[in-house]
């Protein structure tokens, strides 16, 4: 059955006698609210407190597995569902028992209007903060059984208490293994290939390196925004960065190497990935958090035509994102990250930029050994 968002107002400007266990709920502020594609929220005051409350326009997918999942998680608005609560007046002149959801309303403002209002106002400090927290969000969010299934900006709330997530109706958990769901996502956020048969815990992946990107690249360039928003503070396009085919993807490659940022290249590399599962995305945003750890005899090693230094056990320590690179000599190794070679030190912190350079060599006496207009130089190392 389909509801509409006039029937709802009506029955929340006349609460009386319309619910069966909230009491006379009432929208603060009056007749205010927010709409998406299957459902109208309300923030609501009863009995002294403030609540969000949810009202479908089509009846909800699976809704008491996912509001059991939003119990078990910090990361998540907490709610529940309330079956045959609200009556709501039908178009036979009758009346129809529906059922909502209500739970914690989040104060704050979503990371949409966030990125949108720091773009104008050009604070590339202020895009830093909200890209450092959006990764140690998404971190955790990969370390779930769980997925939210539908990540965007807009479902993303900045509160005092840190990044939150709201909307949990396409939320996929253990419990729901091996079903297929309708709710695909938005379009501008999930994996061109998505399909109601992938359903699983990996459905955040490709959101994630999307807005991990995004947000990293504004922090270095904010008029990005200005130049390439397609709508929803959408700047990349899936379906082109998949094909290989986007031109900001490039830009953005271009930038992060100038930068150094080598765990952000390899999220936005990722990007490229033909199905909506990415390995290696949480060891990349595990860089991007906490950096790269103590490691003793750090080893070059290829990996799909790309260089990073593994340790004694083989495991990756700097991810292999660099297209050419060396061996560490004097506490630094030099690598090409995108088109720039640079010096990087044992925590791939970029130590030294070399732009003009059309190749460069290991230290040597603690010097930088740099072929620039086709004759090689030395320079001190200059620890930008």
């Amino acid at each position: 059955m389909i509801f509409s968002v006039f029937q709802y107002l009506k029955a929340l400007a006349d609460p009386v006698g319309r619910f069966r266990t909230l009491g006379v709920p009432r929208v603060v502020p009056a007749g205010s609210f927010r709409t998406g594609n299957d459902a109208v929220v309300f923030r609501v005051v009863s009995e002294g407190r403030t609540m969000m409350l949810k009202c479908y326009l089509r009846s909800p997918q699976m809704i008491e597995a996912r509001c059991a999942c939003s119990q078990r998680t910090p990361l998540t608005a907490y709610c529940r569902w309330l079956d045959r609560e609200l009556t709501i007046d039908d178009d036979a002149g009758g009346t129809t028992e529906v059922g909502v959801t209500v739970g914690e309303w989040i104060e704050g403002r979503t990371l949409a209007d966030e990125i949108l209002d720091v773009v104008v106002e050009r604070d590339a400090e202020r895009l830093a903060r909200l890209s450092a927290e959006f990764d140690r969000l998404a971190l955790a969010l990969l370390g779930q059984e769980w997925a939210h299934g539908d990540l965007k900006p807009e479902n993303i709330v900045c509160s005092p208490n840190g990044m939150r997530l709201i909307d949990i109706d396409s939320i996929y958990t253990p419990e729901l293994a091996g079903l297929t769901t309708t709710q695909l996502g938005t379009e501008g956020y999930r994996h061109p290939s998505r399909t109601e048969s992938d359903f699983d815990r990996h459905l955040d992946d490709y959101p994630i390196a999307l807005i991990s990107t995004t947000l990293a690249a504004l922090a270095l360039d904010y008029d990005l925004y200005r130049r390439n928003d397609r709508g929803d503070g959408v700047l990349i396009d899936p379906s082109e960065a998949v094909a290989g085919m986007s031109a900001i993807v490039a830009e953005i490659e271009r930038l992060f190497a100038r930068a150094g940022d080598a765990a952000h290249t390899v999220i936005l590399n990722s990007l490229l990935t033909p199905t909506h599962h990415i390995e290696g995305l949480h060891e990349a945003l595990l860089q991007a958090v906490e950096g790269v750890p103590d490691a003793d005899n750090l080893e070059l090693a290829p990996r799909g035509g790309r260089w990073g230094y593994t340790d004694t056990q083989s495991r990756w320590v700097i991810q292999p994102v660099y297209r050419s690179a060396f061996d560490f000599r004097e506490g630094y190794a030099a690598v090409q990250l995108g088109d720039v070679w640079q010096y990087i030190d044992r925590h791939a912190r970029q130590k030294m930029i070399c732009a003009e350079a059309s190749a460069i060599k290991s230290v040597r006496n603690g010097r930088a050994r740099l072929l620039i207009d086709g004759e090689w130089v030395e320079r001190e190392i200059d620890e930008n």
